[in-house]
């Protein structure tokens, strides 16, 4: 399950940049001003603390298996028109 929402996840983005690039080969003047800039922030906490939800345990968290990101894409076509998809994975 964890390897199709990455897949999912990776397809999306795909899909977006062709869009995006797609749209310049239509209309070659968006091509000048177009600017994308991409991000990826590691937000694994560092301090291991309790684990919400989890009443039958009586110690802390024991270890990460596997780290938490937040990813940003951001588009600017120039002209002031701005847009940002931000990506976090929260688990509640």
């Amino acid at each position: 399950m964890r390897g199709f929402s990455k897949a999912i996840g990776i397809g999306i983005a795909y899909s977006i940049v062709f869009v995006c690039f797609a749209s310049t080969l239509i209309h070659p003047s968006l091509a000048e001003g177009l600017r994308v800039g991409a991000a990826k922030v590691k937000i694994t906490p560092e301090e291991i603390g309790w684990l919400g939800g989890y009443g039958h345990r009586d110690r802390p968290a024991e270890g990460v298996a596997a780290d938490l990101w937040t990813r940003a894409l951001a588009f600017d076509d120039g002209s002031g028109n701005r847009r940002v998809l931000v990506s976090a994975d929260i688990h509640i």
